[in-house]
């Protein structure tokens, strides 16, 4: 974790490259670690809007909408 986080590679390093490029709209680069993680480029974007909003479901139920010292 700690090379994926702070140097960018290892194990994990295209995962969460991939993760920032979804939430950075890189297409280009989602495309590009899709392929170097053998992922369908449709399901990167739709579990990623999976996430999204269950995140957001998160966010809203929780206490932390009303507590910014939570967050």
């Amino acid at each position: 974790m700690r090379e994926a986080v702070i140097d960018n590679r290892g194990l994990f390093g295209p995962h969460l490259g991939l993760a920032m490029a979804c939430e950075q709209g890189d297409e280009a680069r989602i495309r590009t670690l899709a392929k170097i993680l053998e992922f369908d480029v449709a399901l990167v974007n739709r579990y990623y809007m999976d996430s999204v909003v269950w995140a957001q479901e998160i966010l809203r139920d929780s206490d932390a909408q009303h507590n910014v010292e939570a967050v």
